[in-house]
Protein backbone atom coordinates (compact mmCIF):
# COMPACT_ATOMS: atom_id res chain seq x y z
CA UNK A 1 0.00 0.00 0.00
CA UNK A 2 2.69 2.59 0.71
CA UNK A 3 3.78 4.22 -2.49
CA UNK A 4 6.74 6.04 -0.99
CA UNK A 5 9.00 6.18 2.02
CA UNK A 6 6.90 8.75 3.91
CA UNK A 7 3.38 8.42 5.35
CA UNK A 8 2.21 11.47 3.38
CA UNK A 9 2.68 9.49 0.20
CA UNK A 10 0.67 6.50 1.44
CA UNK A 11 -2.69 5.65 -0.05
CA UNK A 12 -5.56 5.10 2.36
CA UNK A 13 -8.68 2.93 1.96
CA UNK A 14 -12.07 4.63 1.52
CA UNK A 15 -14.08 2.31 3.86
CA UNK A 16 -17.06 2.54 1.46
CA UNK A 17 -18.20 6.00 2.63
CA UNK A 18 -16.66 8.09 -0.16
CA UNK A 19 -13.98 9.41 2.19
CA UNK A 20 -10.52 8.06 2.64
CA UNK A 21 -8.91 7.85 6.07
CA UNK A 22 -6.66 10.76 5.04
CA UNK A 23 -9.75 12.85 4.19
CA UNK A 24 -11.12 12.18 7.66
CA UNK A 25 -7.83 13.20 9.27
CA UNK A 26 -7.68 16.43 7.29
CA UNK A 27 -11.27 17.48 8.06
CA UNK A 28 -11.59 20.32 10.58
CA UNK A 29 -13.15 19.45 13.92
CA UNK A 30 -16.87 20.11 14.15
CA UNK A 31 -18.02 23.25 15.94
CA UNK A 32 -19.55 21.10 18.66
CA UNK A 33 -16.14 19.76 19.65
CA UNK A 34 -14.43 23.14 19.40
CA UNK A 35 -16.88 24.96 21.65
CA UNK A 36 -16.25 25.15 25.36
CA UNK A 37 -18.99 23.24 27.11
CA UNK A 38 -19.15 25.73 30.00
CA UNK A 39 -22.96 25.85 30.06
CA UNK A 40 -23.27 22.35 31.47
CA UNK A 41 -21.91 21.35 34.85
CA UNK A 42 -21.13 17.70 35.47
CA UNK A 43 -21.93 16.46 38.99
CA UNK A 44 -20.05 13.55 40.54
CA UNK A 45 -20.72 11.91 43.92
CA UNK A 46 -17.57 11.33 46.00
CA UNK A 47 -16.89 9.84 49.42
CA UNK A 48 -13.85 11.77 50.59
CA UNK A 49 -11.62 14.75 49.95
CA UNK A 50 -8.98 12.37 48.57
CA UNK A 51 -11.37 11.44 45.76
CA UNK A 52 -11.85 15.16 45.05
CA UNK A 53 -8.11 15.75 44.84
CA UNK A 54 -7.57 12.75 42.57
CA UNK A 55 -10.55 13.33 40.26
CA UNK A 56 -9.33 14.35 36.77
CA UNK A 57 -11.00 17.33 35.06
CA UNK A 58 -10.64 17.93 31.32
CA UNK A 59 -9.12 21.19 30.10
CA UNK A 60 -11.63 24.04 30.11
CA UNK A 61 -14.23 22.24 32.22
CA UNK A 62 -15.68 22.55 35.72
CA UNK A 63 -16.97 19.59 37.73
CA UNK A 64 -19.11 19.65 40.86
CA UNK A 65 -17.98 16.95 43.28
CA UNK A 66 -20.54 16.27 46.03
CA UNK A 67 -19.98 14.46 49.33
CA UNK A 68 -23.35 14.15 51.09
CA UNK A 69 -21.89 12.28 54.07
CA UNK A 70 -19.80 15.34 54.99
CA UNK A 71 -22.31 17.94 53.64
CA UNK A 72 -19.74 19.49 51.28
CA UNK A 73 -19.33 20.06 47.59
CA UNK A 74 -16.37 21.20 45.55
CA UNK A 75 -16.14 23.04 42.23
CA UNK A 76 -13.03 21.79 40.52
CA UNK A 77 -11.92 23.54 37.31
CA UNK A 78 -9.16 23.25 34.78
CA UNK A 79 -8.09 26.16 32.59
CA UNK A 80 -8.22 25.87 28.79
CA UNK A 81 -4.47 25.17 28.73
CA UNK A 82 -4.94 22.19 31.08
CA UNK A 83 -3.66 23.85 34.27
CA UNK A 84 -5.84 22.75 37.22
CA UNK A 85 -7.29 25.47 39.46
CA UNK A 86 -7.52 24.99 43.23
CA UNK A 87 -10.90 23.42 44.08
CA UNK A 88 -13.41 25.70 45.80
CA UNK A 89 -15.23 24.06 48.71
CA UNK A 90 -18.76 24.83 49.92
CA UNK A 91 -20.98 23.45 52.66
CA UNK A 92 -24.40 21.97 52.04
CA UNK A 93 -27.09 23.02 54.48
CA UNK A 94 -30.81 22.50 54.38
CA UNK A 95 -32.96 25.58 54.33
CA UNK A 96 -35.97 24.69 56.45
CA UNK A 97 -39.17 26.65 56.57
CA UNK A 98 -39.61 28.28 59.95
CA UNK A 99 -43.16 28.21 61.34
CA UNK A 100 -44.79 31.60 61.40
CA UNK A 101 -44.16 33.18 64.75
CA UNK A 102 -46.99 34.95 66.49
CA UNK A 103 -46.11 38.48 67.44
CA UNK A 104 -46.54 39.58 71.03
CA UNK A 105 -49.94 41.09 71.69
CA UNK A 106 -51.75 38.97 69.10
CA UNK A 107 -52.28 36.01 71.43
CA UNK A 108 -55.71 35.48 72.97
CA UNK A 109 -56.43 34.02 76.35
CA UNK A 110 -58.60 30.97 76.82
CA UNK A 111 -61.35 33.17 78.31
CA UNK A 112 -61.34 35.47 75.25
CA UNK A 113 -61.50 32.44 72.94
CA UNK A 114 -64.38 30.86 74.86
CA UNK A 115 -66.32 34.18 74.84
CA UNK A 116 -65.85 34.52 71.07
CA UNK A 117 -66.82 30.88 70.56
CA UNK A 118 -70.05 31.32 72.52
CA UNK A 119 -70.95 34.48 70.53
CA UNK A 120 -70.31 32.54 67.29
CA UNK A 121 -72.48 29.67 68.48
CA UNK A 122 -75.31 32.11 69.36
CA UNK A 123 -74.99 33.80 65.96
CA UNK A 124 -75.16 30.48 64.12
CA UNK A 125 -78.20 29.43 66.19
CA UNK A 126 -80.00 32.73 65.46
CA UNK A 127 -79.41 32.22 61.72
CA UNK A 128 -80.99 28.76 61.92
CA UNK A 129 -77.77 26.79 61.52
CA UNK A 130 -76.46 23.82 63.47
CA UNK A 131 -79.69 21.89 63.38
Amino acid sequence: MPTGPYPQQMTYPSYGYGYTAQDMLNRPMSNQLQQNNSNSLMTVLVNSEDEVNNYPVAAGFTVMLVDFSHNKFWLKSTAMNGVPQPPRVFTISEISQQPAQIQNGSNVTREEFDALNSKLTQLIASLGGND
